[in-house]
């Protein structure tokens, strides 16, 4: 099943296979842990650079941006920036999953 989206930008200092790795424990833990509990999933991409055509697509976006005062991208859907030096990438791509999973009454369901 195609599950929505959530896109991940990344303006920073972070390089792309360390964001890579880290959106691949992130899809890892969404469909090991969240599906089978929730019934339903997000996949956290990477929106590759100079792609803004493609965040139509999804349901939300996270900006990786070592200045958090950076504008954000063009886009229709929710942003929230993270600097990608203050924390774990995994953990909070997974907590940005989730909230959009528990929110999402409108998600397609796995039942």
């Amino acid at each position: 099943m195609m599950w929505p989206k959530l896109g991940v930008v990344n303006r920073s200092s972070c390089c792309d296979q360390a964001l890579d790795a880290a959106l691949l424990a992130a899809n890892r833990q969404i469909e090991e842990d969240f599906l089978p509990i929730w019934g339903r999933g997000v996949e956290c991409v990477r929106v590759p650079r100079g792609a803004p055509g493609s965040c139509r697509e999804l349901r939300a976006l996270v900006l990786l941006t070592d200045d958090l005062v950076a504008p954000a991208p063009p886009a229709s859907v929710p942003c929230i920036a993270v600097n990608p030096a203050e924390g774990d990438l995994t953990l909070r791509f997974t907590r940005e999953a989730l909230e959009l999973i528990i929110r999402g009454d409108d998600l397609p369901r796995n039942d």
